[in-house]
């Protein structure tokens, strides 16, 4: 049997989402605004983030798959300074989302 646990956690669908992450996420809260491809903008709040992607508390309704606008303020060595990146919605759990960016970005 636990050959067969080894063998099947090789395959990506059964890891858990943080085992998936190219890199590690990190507690942030801070506002956010989200602008759809339609030009909906919803606000919310970031709950964590990485150089790849971010999840939030959204305060309105996405849909896994879009591409969308994501505005906040990046931590920075001096001071944080106010980015907009494109990402992908990823997940939804409740009013929870994930979003995965376009491009990395370090966190200073």
């Amino acid at each position: 049997m636990p050959f067969l646990t080894r063998w099947l956690s090789e395959f990506r669908f059964f890891r858990k989402a943080a085992d998936l992450r190219d890199s590690a996420r990190q507690t942030y809260v801070t506002p956010i605004e989200v602008r759809t491809t339609v030009g909906a903008l919803v606000r919310g709040s970031a709950r964590d983030l990485s150089e790849c992607g971010m999840s939030a508390i959204i305060y309105g309704e996405l849909t896994v798959g879009e591409t969308v606008l994501v505005k906040y303020d990046h931590p920075g060595a001096a001071r944080a300074r106010t980015v907009a990146r494109q990402a992908v919605v990823q997940r939804k759990y409740g009013q929870r989302y994930s979003f995965r960016f376009g491009a990395p970005l370090p966190i200073a």
